[in-house]
């Protein structure tokens, strides 16, 4: 496509022709482009062979860095592709900073041209829109003097607004395109993160998505310790993987502070002129720039801070930000998550730790018990032995010593007795529905995790018995536990409370149903007989314990239902009106 001669009608037409073709082309969006670089190289190639130039650039504006680089060139050397003009500078800058075309017709005698292209001798310059300042500058340069007229100028600034409102359209939708990515990306993020429960793999995965997320060089995160007024550092990552570093730092003593003391984002754009104290020689061997540093707040309180650094100069956009923010309460829950369920892991080793001393107490209390009656037995026979006439004097003092230490052994039986005794029967007034609610407080991440559905079932507003609320708890938790050990797949688990009358007495029943694999056929008739257990890891009087205090409690328990599809505990205790 070559641009004619001005003489001619005919050839005036044709060159009017050609560039409503250009226009109409770039208007309507039918050239093959997928990206605004895409655009850009469409409409600077069509520009330049409309005008017969030399060479060609487009320069777009950098608010970031307040300059201008070049995106897209042809005719230039590749040296001269990568300079970067300031603001004002060169005729592309002038026309940048008025946002005013400029017709150069000898470059030699005009102070703001800077030479990119040997033997170029004048210039057409034209500004691209843009809502505050030029988006950029579309420039075309030949080798003669005089090479462009005022009607090619406007020509080119038909070309440039038409181009304008396409390539605005494009970066709108890039724009669109990246901020739903974004939104996925947090979305998906948060997903994983919600099914973790392992503190350091969330606080990694974390650290890496934001990160990444934003195309930075490197990702860090530390938590709050508020008694010590520190940030630590728990996570540092770059592009290759987690860095093992350690830091400490006083919550003034650095940028991270402000997020903590304001709970609000902090943006720097220049780490090398800022007084900065966290991880000064990453800074400085990572040449980073810039820093995004988002609170980790949770129920108002931040217990962490979340940053991610440039190595280049950029200005975070507010899509930018509000997605790193989303990433950060997603990783505010998880991580609120995984230290519940830490304290939920401590409270069930603490639960069978009890299970055990429980065990032996019961198992203290018993052989005390059949200590006893033997002792008695004897104690009766050394007396009966003392009472003899005939007995030989130094026979009669080992009696007495004998007896002495029956009496001793009598005394240590009964104190075993008595402390079993003090300790198990501490009662008074409790509502057995918030008990049930605490123990599925407890152990609801636990469930969660294992994917099982807890259902609890009741039209009652309260049900009060007396009892001692530790033992009732001990009760509910051996059983949400053995379902939840009987459900490896996950499942379902009911529990429906109602009053029920036993042997004329009004009484609270409570039914726990599973989907569990069932209790084998063999075991089922002595499940509630101690030592009894088909777990590696158990006692074996987990049920017998159940059966102990509930019986304690003037109440029991039985076995309703079991069968590979499920199984189904039911028991009872007396209300207290």
């Amino acid at each position: 496509m070559m641009h004619p001669t001005s003489s001619g009608e005919d050839d005036y037409s044709g060159s009017r022709m050609d560039l409503l073709e250009i226009l109409r082309n770039l208007g309507e969006w039918t050239l093959p482009a997928e990206t605004p670089q895409d655009a850009l190289t469409y409409a600077l190639d069509q520009a330049m062979e409309y005008f017969e130039c030399d060479a060609g650039s487009v320069i777009l504006f950098d608010p970031n860095d307040n300059d201008l680089s070049v995106e897209v060139s042809r005719g230039l050397p590749d040296e001269e592709r990568d300079i970067r003009l300031p603001l004002g500078g060169g005729v592309a800058g002038w026309v940048a900073l008025n946002q005013r075309p400029a017709l150069v017709e000898d470059v030699r005698v005009d102070p703001r041209y800077v030479e990119r292209h040997p033997g170029v001798l004048s210039v057409m310059a034209v500004p691209m829109p843009g809502e505050s300042m030029a988006a950029g500058v579309v420039m075309l340069e030949k080798v003669v003097v005089a090479g462009f007229s005022e009607a090619d100028l406007a020509d080119m600034e038909a070309i440039v607004r038409v181009l304008s409102v396409t390539i605005g359209r494009l970066w709108r939708l890039e724009s669109l395109e990246k901020r739903y990515a974004r939104q996925g990306a947090v979305i998906r993020i948060g997903r994983r993160l919600s099914n973790r429960f392992e503190l350091d793999g969330i606080l990694s995965d974390l650290t890496r998505e934001g990160m990444t997320m934003l195309g930075c060089r490197m990702g860090s995160l530390y938590l709050v310790h508020r008694k010590s007024d520190l940030l630590r550092l728990q996570v540092l990552v770059d592009e290759k993987g987690p860095i093992e570093y350690s830091e400490e730092l006083g919550i003034g003593d650095s940028s991270l502070g402000a997020p903590v003391l304001h709970q609000k984002m902090v943006e720097v754009s220049n780490l090398a002129k800022t007084e900065e104290h966290h991880l000064v020689n990453f800074i400085r061997s990572y040449d980073l720039v810039g820093m995004l540093c988002c609170p980790i707040v949770y129920e108002n309180e931040v217990i962490g801070v979340l940053n991610a650094y440039t190595d280049h100069a950029h200005r975070f956009s507010d899509d930018e930000k509000l997605a790193f923010r989303a990433l950060a309460d997603f990783g505010a829950a998880a991580i609120e998550n995984a230290r519940l369920y830490s304290r939920i892991i401590e409270a069930e080793d603490s639960l069978r730790s009890g299970e055990r001393l429980t065990v032996l107490g019961m198992l203290a209390a018993e052989i005390a018990h059949e200590i006893r009656n033997p002792l008695t037995v004897i104690k009766l026979l050394v007396e009966s032995m003392e009472l003899e006439d005939s007995l030989d004097p130094r026979m009669r003092d080992d009696l007495q010593v004998i007896g002495e230490k029956i009496n001793h052994l009598g005394e240590i039986v009964g104190r075993v007795l008595n402390f079993g005794k003090n300790q198990s029967f501490i009662f008074s007034k409790w509502d057995l529905l918030q008990i049930i609610r605490d123990s599925l407080q407890l152990v609801r991440y636990k469930m969660m995790k294992n994917r099982i559905r807890v259902v609890f079932d009741t039209d009652l507003r309260s049900a009060p018995i007396h009892c001692n609320r530790g033992q009732i708890q001990q009760v509910l938790l051996n059983l949400i536990l053995n379902a939840d050990q009987a459900m490896p797949d996950g499942g379902s688990l009911i529990l429906r409370v109602l009053v029920e009358s036993v042997n004329g007495i009004r009484c609270v029943g409570v039914t726990l149903s599973d989907t569990g694999v069932g209790i084998p056929e063999e075991i089922r008739a002595s499940i509630f007989d101690s030592f009894l257990t088909d777990k590696p890891e158990g006692t074996g009087l987990g049920l017998a314990i159940v059966k102990r205090i509930l019986k304690d409690h003037r109440g029991d328990i039985e076995l309703a239902e079991t069968s590979g599809e499920g199984t189904v505990f039911h028991f009872w205790i007396p209300m207290q009106d």
